[in-house]
């Protein structure tokens, strides 16, 4: 980030650590609506996530939006949910 090879925004130092970022769910949730086919684009609906949060059905493609947007001309980039911390 400093080197400006790597974007993120909203930016803030306290969520990084050794090698990784601490990335935040935005508000928003997207539900696939078809398999997964890197050869065409994925049907999806997109919903609102409610303050009361979300209860995930098992066997349902979910794809989160982070609140931060990430970009780089030099590096290829990978975001790597963890389970553990979800609330």
């Amino acid at each position: 980030v400093n080197a400006g090879e790597i974007t993120i925004a909203p930016y803030d130092p306290a969520r990084l650590s050794p090698n990784a970022y601490d990335w935040r769910l935005g508000d928003t949730i997207r539900i696939c609506d078809s398999d997964l086919d890197a050869a065409a684009p994925t049907a999806y609906t997109e919903l609102d996530i409610p303050a009361t949060g979300l209860v995930l059905k098992p066997g349902v493609l979910y794809l989160g939006v982070t609140l931060e947007r990430t970009s780089s001309d030099t590096y290829a980039q990978l975001l790597n949910g963890d389970r553990t911390i979800g609330a």
